[in-house]
């Protein structure tokens, strides 16, 4: 008799989550073209006795989440996420040394501020007094 019970309230459970979903997907539907839908979704169920056999069928349902978990498998080891750290400082690096070659900029006329370097681009603002700032464009 429990275990009837037990069965019965996991189905519900599972019938109204999928009601839940399928609410879901039809107001992203109404949003998408304009209409709000004041409805709230609640009561969907934080801890489900079947959890797992419910993940594994969304996942099979998505196949970007499907890929993902396959990249996160490929790269569960510990030689692969060192070799991308690795490769993650590399670039770091890389993109450090760039930015410190764009430094130290010309020193600024009288009355003008560096505002940022863009490639060749050197662009500045130029301050009179009771005036605010004008941008000065300059090839370097």
């Amino acid at each position: 008799m429990q275990m009837n019970q037990m069965t019965t309230n996991m189905s519900s459970r599972l019938n109204s989550l999928e009601k839940n979903i399928e609410n879901i997907k039809k107001n992203d539907e109404k949003n998408k073209n304009g209409k709000k839908d004041k409805q709230i979704i609640s009561n969907i169920p934080v801890t489900l006795p079947n959890q797992q056999n419910l993940i594994n069928r969304l996942i099979a349902e998505n196949e970007e989440l499907k890929r993902c978990i396959q990249d996160l498998e490929k790269n569960k080891t510990q030689e692969n996420n060192n070799m991308i750290m690795k490769e993650v400082r590399k670039t770091v690096n890389e993109q450090n040394m760039i930015t410190c070659e764009l430094h130290p900029l010309p020193e600024p006329p009288n009355n003008t501020i560096n505002l940022f370097n863009r490639g060749n681009v050197l662009i500045r603002a130029k301050h009179e007094k009771g005036k605010p700032a004008k941008k000065i464009v300059q090839n370097k």
